[in-house]
């Protein structure tokens, strides 16, 4: 992954604003869906999702690449943008990576603004606010397949602590629950293996 180079941030609602010259995208499988809260503007949601470290393990490693590199160009940075340094340990109390080691999750935001792909059952699925009923309707996330691409906008700088800004770009979201498919279990290998 290359250095990621963050335009100069803007004074925006009492925050610094520093937004991304290019996008970055990242495609994570099989996540789960650990909290969902609408967002105070009503706009969307905010979304923690975990990622399953044994399938996304080069997906997670590129987040940290990312993060570094977001700490890298911050430091070298903050005489132009804040005209002040800002030393690696002052940024490390106040820094919030993407991916938090302990929970094994990222916070996302996943809203109709930024138009994301969203498929529900190989069906398109119209709004946001849809797919988040049908989810939510009896603790279906919990019984869904969802592979999400996510991708990175930016970061906040508020007076004490940052906070990166990922973007739910695309998910694709399978229903399980009522999966009668299971025909591929074959019984009779089953047994013939228990008693073999």
């Amino acid at each position: 992954m290359s250095c990621i180079i963050l335009r100069k941030p803007e004074k925006k609602d009492g925050k610094f604003v520093a937004k991304t010259i290019e996008h970055v995208k990242i495609v994570l499988s099989d996540i789960k869906l650990k909290s969902i809260r609408r967002l105070i503007d009503s706009k969307g949601y905010n979304i923690t999702i975990y990622i399953p470290e044994t399938i996304n393990s080069e997906e997670i490693s590129n987040i940290a690449k990312l993060d570094d590199n977001i700490m890298k160009e911050i430091i070298s940075s903050s005489p132009k943008w804040f005209n002040k340094e800002i030393s690696r340990n002052e940024l490390t109390e106040m820094y919030n990576r993407s991916f938090c080691c302990q929970s094994k999750t990222v916070s996302v935001i996943f809203t109709n603004t930024n138009y994301p792909r969203i498929v529900y059952n190989n069906k398109n699925v119209e709004t946001v606010d849809a797919v988040i009923n049908m989810l939510r309707d009896n603790n279906n996330f919990k019984k869904c397949i969802i592979n999400v691409e996510i991708e990175y906008h930016g970061i906040y700088f508020y007076a004490d602590n940052t906070k990166n800004k990922w973007v739910v770009s695309s998910i694709d979201i399978t229903d399980i629950s009522n999966d009668n498919n299971n025909e591929w279990i074959n019984k009779e290998d089953i047994i013939d293996k228990l008693s073999g």
